[in-house]
């Protein structure tokens, strides 16, 4: 007799097979049985907020893609020491230290946080401490029994979300999608749109990024992520991406948003070394005020129009460590590239598998002024269609399978 728990497993891989054919409200059916059974299974919550975000259902995506962020980031940092997990899951960097003592100051300044969560302040300056001891650089640190102890269980927990709803109008009157869209095709694949979201959207999305506490993902040159999938998920941010999708059929089409991250970097430097995507369309916006940009003829992207030889694979043409490789077949190609200076409010819009890299970049000191973007992701890579669908579904993930 088949247990219940294989059933269940059963479900969530029968859901696949229908997200396989297309088939999205079958596989939502699917998983949703799966996670009646097994309520805290974070990989079947994740299947149900990409079938939101693939059926543009707001509530959904939130919802699931929230509660898988929560079932996996409520689990004592003892326990993921004890197992060996703490190397898959949490890295810190003095940039990403330097960034949250910001953000904590920020928010003791405007009330948002409890006494309790003020009294981290000091182990976050003595743990910053320690490790600028150790030189300089952007080295990445695993999580240890050390840096436990001075951050106590709250460097990787969301203490202060705001969850703003949506907005009633997402963008701004001025613009003429239409005129867009031929513009797009015009410049071979890369669009810039001024003055894009309406200022209320703005000022929305601004206030979430600046105090939503989920810059979990610590980046090497010193720079802070945040993603869907953990904590990014707001109602805002989807009905963002939807309605810019709906906005230019003619650009996106079929392609359906497939991820969402923001990038909030240190005051100066290089940003992101060049790479692609592995997406059809990228959608890049930039929240900071101009007011902030001290180099506003620069700080943007640079993009060159050419996409990786289809031999390349997803960690040929996105590996930050292949950039003199990358930038040798750029310049064998002769391909002159298109720099975008950083500008508040502006959307960059491009094909995905261009090469692109961050423009160097100068703001002004303060945390409301530090270099922010949100990328939005639609649709697949030619190289490697399936690569979106594939991830997250290691057999580790799978009920009984491997740890």
């Amino acid at each position: 007799m088949t247990s219940p728990l294989i059933s269940y497993a059963n479900k969530v891989l029968e859901g696949r097979g229908y997200e396989l054919r297309g088939d999205w409200k079958a596989a939502r059916d699917c998983y949703l049985q799966a996670v009646s059974g097994i309520p805290n299974w974070s990989l079947a919550h994740r299947a149900l907020a990409r079938m939101g975000r693939y059926l543009e259902d707001v509530k959904q995506a939130d919802f699931h893609a929230r509660r898988a962020f929560a079932i996996e980031y409520d689990q004592p940092l003892n326990s993921l020491l004890a197992a060996g997990q703490h190397e898959k899951l949490f890295k810190v960097s003095r940039g990403k230290l330097r960034h949250d003592l910001d953000q904590l100051d920020y928010l003791m300044h405007k009330g948002r946080v409890t006494p309790e969560t003020e009294m981290l302040y000091g182990g976050y300056h003595d743990l910053l401490a320690l490790l600028e001891e150790e030189g300089s650089g952007d080295k990445l640190y695993y999580l240890t029994p050390k840096i436990l102890h001075a951050l106590g269980e709250t460097i990787y927990r969301p203490l202060h979300l705001p969850q703003r709803g949506g907005v009633e109008k997402v963008f701004s009157p001025q613009v003429d999608f239409s005129e867009a869209e031929l513009r797009y095709a015009r410049d071979k694949g890369v669009l810039v749109i001024d003055g894009v979201l309406h200022q209320g959207a703005l000022q929305a999305l601004r206030s979430e990024l600046l105090e939503s506490t989920i810059w979990f993902d610590a980046k090497p040159r010193g720079y802070v992520g945040a993603y869907l999938d953990r904590g990014l998920s707001c109602e805002l941010v989807y009905q963002l991406a939807f309605e810019l999708r709906h906005a230019m059929p003619g650009i996106f089409g079929a392609h359906r948003l497939e991820e969402i991250w923001a990038y909030r970097y240190e005051h100066a430097g290089q940003g992101i070394a060049v790479h692609a995507d592995a997406a059809a369309i990228n959608a890049n916006l930039w929240i900071t005020p101009d007011y902030a940009n001290l180099a506003p003829d620069r700080g943007g992207l640079i993009i060159y129009p050419i996409a990786p030889p289809m031999d390349w694979g997803f960690d040929r043409y996105n590996n930050l460590e292949r950039r003199r490789e990358i930038l040798a077949f750029i310049e064998a190609a002769g391909v002159e590239p298109v720099r975008v200076p950083y500008r508040e409010n502006r959307m960059v819009i491009f094909d995905s598998q261009y090469f692109h890299e961050t423009d160097e970049f100068s703001f002004k000191e303060g945390y409301e002024n530090r270099r922010t973007n949100l990328t939005m992701l639609y649709g697949a890579a030619k190289h490697d269609p399936s690569l979106w669908l594939r991830r997250g579904w290691g057999a580790e993930e799978l009920p009984g399978g491997t740890k």
